[in-house]
């Protein structure tokens, strides 16, 4: 069955083309609408019953995170995607805080953007790697008071839990997290929880955003494969 997407963005041109980079280069995923607003968004939402909605932060009549809540209300399982050229932490933190699954630039590349919507269907948080930078930068960490020293757990950290981490950071799904480490999803699904129990993380968001008020991110993740072994 394809993933139904909704699209959701005042820009047209923008609108378009990002249909077009979706229905042309990922045979598992549909554009079921595309809302030019907010309140067009909840309207849509509630009438075609999307899988994953990508949506813009910033429009008219009702801005995303508003319609994002008001969406959430409606369909509690639809995975939100925000999408904007703008990467404040404030707008990260609002977004995610109301309930939305995960938050990509605008800049974001086409094969990033696809495997974000089939990890976001999966039950993956999703979290931009320049995203995280910014949090720790602007000092996120300083209002849970660990700004200046890491946590525990950090040091505590194998060099697999550790690239767990770094993949979680890539918005990848467990299956595509077990490919790229070589072991089954059962395992990878061990791995996640004995790491949340670790971090004393209550799920994926947390433990992301514990991860980058600690610094963990300060890693490029393209050096994700020298954690590999």
């Amino acid at each position: 069955m394809k993933i139904r997407v909704l699209l959701v963005d005042d820009q047209l041109l923008f609108v378009e083309n990002l249909k077009l980079v979706l229905e042309a280069n990922a045979s598992d995923v549909v554009v079921a609408g595309i809302a030019r607003d907010g309140l067009e968004a909840v309207r849509m939402a509630k009438e075609l019953l999307p899988d994953v909605i990508l949506m813009d932060v910033r429009m008219p009549k009702l801005d995303g995170v508003g319609a994002a809540s008001r969406i959430l209300e409606i369909l509690p399982r639809v995975a939100i995607i925000m999408l904007t050229v703008f990467d404040e932490d404030d707008y990260v933190l609002e977004a995610l805080e109301q309930g939305a699954t995960g938050y990509l630039l605008k800049n974001t590349k086409p094969e990033t953007l696809i495997s974000s919507v089939r990890a976001a269907h999966e039950g993956a948080v999703l979290i931009s790697p320049s995203v995280a930078q910014k949090l720790v930068a602007s000092g996120g960490g300083a209002r849970h008071g660990n700004a200046h020293s890491p946590a525990p757990w950090v040091k505590e950290l194998s060099s697999r839990e550790r690239a767990v981490l770094l993949l979680l950071a890539e918005h990848r799904s467990n299956s595509e997290m077990a490919r790229e480490l070589g072991i089954s999803a059962a395992t990878i699904r061990n791995y996640v929880s004995a790491l949340y129990d670790k971090m004393g993380a209550d799920d994926r968001f947390h433990a992301l955003r514990m991860a980058s008020e600690n610094r963990v991110f300060l890693l490029d993740p393209e050096q994700i494969s020298s954690h590999l072994s």
